[in-house]
């Protein structure tokens, strides 16, 4: 087998488990958002630490695909979950003359926004750095 050959092998490799590690991280990160949902102290607890992850992750020389695709998975997941849940409390609220007795929706459109724009942010960097 050529040099070239077995790298093109690993990559491959290396683009399967990145692929799994995306997906485990979704499903992660939609169990963490909906567990998140219900218990808000945990959201505020973990995402931080979904972050710390993903920092970490990032750092790392070289790359470690499987744990940064994973980690920026948890955060796109729970992004979506918290972006669901603002979403539905609006088209909910919106028919109620009052809003649902005034209802603040902002912070946790920002914190869904800010969640998934982190995920998104994450993804483009491992991609960006695993073709380096």
């Amino acid at each position: 087998m050529c040099r070239g050959e077995y790298s093109r092998g690993m990559a491959s490799e290396q683009s399967r488990r990145s692929g799994f590690g995306i997906v485990r991280g979704l499903l992660v990160g939609v169990l963490l958002g909906l567990i998140a949902l219900v218990l808000v102290p945990i959201a505020l607890a973990l995402v931080p630490l979904a972050l710390l992850a993903t920092a970490m992750a990032l750092g790392e020389v070289p790359l470690d695909r499987p744990r940064s695709a994973g980690s920026a998975g948890i955060l796109v997941g729970a992004g979506a979950v918290f972006m669901f849940g603002a979403l539905n409390t609006v088209a909910a609220c919106a028919g109620t003359e009052d809003f649902c007795g005034n209802t603040n929706i902002v912070p946790l459109l920002a914190f869904a926004l800010f969640t998934l724009t982190c995920g998104v942010v994450v993804s483009i960097l491992t991609v960006v750095r695993s073709n380096r």
